[in-house]
């Protein structure tokens, strides 16, 4: 039988933007994927339609899959002869026991690979604006652990080690012991004014960061509300935030948004970057159309209008199962936007843009049924549905972490087209329309799109006129949460 495999990646502190190139690779590969809670599930759409999902994410005190079954479960898998990613959050050799899993593989004869990553320690503390190394605040850095394995869980170190000998001292799972890990390092020698960092949530935009010193940032810390996953950063180091802190000007807005694809969704997705709150696109199948009639009667049609660069694309190919091709289309070919005609271009063919108040004789428009949406009501519309777009299945596993873990409480539905494949994801998944307003916000960006919504069942919490008024009232959010944080 084949002998499987098992990649140790490391995912990174948080930004799915951080994950290797050749992590990234691995994982659509892979047949099996063992991941954390650490892991941002965005990466999850990485995946195979077909791969297996399996997750073993640890809380405090909260263990989905204790390490030993973990272990087993890498086993078994290789053992049938599949591909296995075991992603990690940060480095896989920092703290991520890589060292027992990777051993265990070894005994049974396993073939396995090791991935780093960027651990938390290093990017933490970069993303609020301090880097762990200096020239005039010195050369040495420790990576520590905030916790043992012992019944009380306190960390057993070199304490007069650390206070004396290190410079910056990066402390991981710490928060629940901060309070013991600040008291030790003043007992043997660190100052009590010295610069203490802790950074919740690095590189997602919900990070916080807070400041205070060895006698002050417990307090500072509970009065806050921070918890794991956090970084303790220990040294004068810290006094470089001031200057250097570029990453934190995200809002209280929204932990994150879920933004379906729709027609105003570049300028939104664009907006809400600007605003550093983290957006989750559902990725998208495109499935064919199987109806080509319309190519047998194509010849009565004046005019063609693509509403969608996948319409191109498929209209092309089913022309060749018909023993014609794009030479012998000699009607007036017209694109719903730039992007749309840029494609046409990329096959040989001249478009013009279409106009709302545009006649013709007789028109064929090409895409979705859900392109209708964005006709004029005063067009006179034959059309041909040459294929759908459905949310991928795989979403489903990365919405249950997004919500579970806190990462995403907002629903941003930018019009019909969005509303329409997001109600059907939830449909064809066996979620309630009506209730996802008791684990998420709802916002809509039209009034057809709020009554498309309201039909279905699922509860609305705001509703826009349009995208500029979403974007006043973000802007306006956004100062107000800037304005309490000062």
């Amino acid at each position: 039988m084949k002998q499987g495999i098992v990649y140790f990646i490391g995912a990174g502190p948080g930004d799915p933007e951080l994950l290797t190139v050749k992590g990234r690779r691995l994982l659509q590969e892979a047949d099996v994927i063992v991941y954390d809670r650490l892991v941002h599930p965005i990466l999850l759409m990485e995946t195979r339609e077909d791969a297996q999902l399996v997750y073993c994410g640890k809380k405090p005190c909260q263990h989905t899959l204790r390490q030993e079954d973990i272990q087993k479960q890498l086993l078994i898998y290789a053992r049938r002869g599949l591909k296995v990613v075991r992603l990690k959050g940060g480095d896989p050799s920092v703290f991520g026991r890589v060292g027992e899993e990777a051993e265990l593989l070894a005994g049974h004869e396993i073939d396995y690979e090791i991935v780093p990553g960027i651990t938390s320690g290093i990017a933490a503390p970069m993303y609020a604006g301090v880097p762990v190394t200096h020239r005039k605040f010195g050369g040495s850095f420790a990576m520590v652990t905030g916790h043992s394995k012992d019944k009380h869980g306190k960390p057993v170190l070199e304490w007069d080690s650390l206070a004396k000998g290190i410079d910056t001292i990066a402390f991981y799972m710490g928060m629940k012991n901060l309070s013991y890990i600040c008291e030790q390092l003043v007992t043997y020698g660190k100052p009590s004014t010295t610069p203490v960092l802790v950074v919740e949530w690095a590189t997602f935009g919900k990070q916080r960061t807070v400041e205070g010193t060895l006698s002050t940032i417990s307090n500072k810390v509970v009065q806050q509300k921070i918890a794991n996953p956090a970084i303790t950063l220990v040294g004068d180091i810290v006094s470089l935030r001031r200057k250097l802190k570029w990453f934190e000007r995200s809002t209280v807005v929204s932990q994150g948004i879920i933004l379906p694809e729709g027609n105003n969704h570049s300028y939104l997705k664009a907006m809400l970057a600007e605003a550093r709150l983290d957006v989750y696109e559902p990725s998208q199948n495109v499935i064919e159309g199987k109806d080509t009639s319309y190519l047998s009667k194509l010849d009565s049609f004046k005019e063609l209008v693509f509403l969608s660069k996948e319409s191109i694309s498929i209209f092309i190919k089913s022309l060749g199962r018909k023993g014609k091709d794009v030479r012998q289309v000699q009607q007036a070919v017209y694109t719903v936007d730039s992007k749309v005609q840029e494609e046409l271009q990329t096959y040989g063919i001249q478009s013009s843009l279409l106009g709302d108040r545009m006649k013709m004789e007789r028109p064929l428009f090409l895409g979705r049924e859900e392109d209708r949406f964005s006709l004029s009501s005063s067009m006179n519309k034959e059309f041909a549905v040459t294929h759908q777009k459905k949310i991928s299945s795989v979403f489903s596993e990365t919405l249950h972490r997004l919500i579970d873990d806190g990462h995403a409480d907002t629903l941003l539905l930018s019009d019909c087209e969005s509303a329409h494949s997001f109600l059907h994801f939830m449909k064809e998944q066996g979620m309630d329309a009506d209730q996802a307003g008791e684990y998420l916000s709802v916002f809509c960006i039209g009034k057809e799109t709020a009554e498309l919504v309201k039909r279905e069942g699922m509860p609305i919490s705001l509703v826009f006129s349009s995208k500029e008024e979403f974007t006043e009232w973000l802007t306006a959010e956004s100062s107000l949460s800037q304005a309490a944080k000062a």
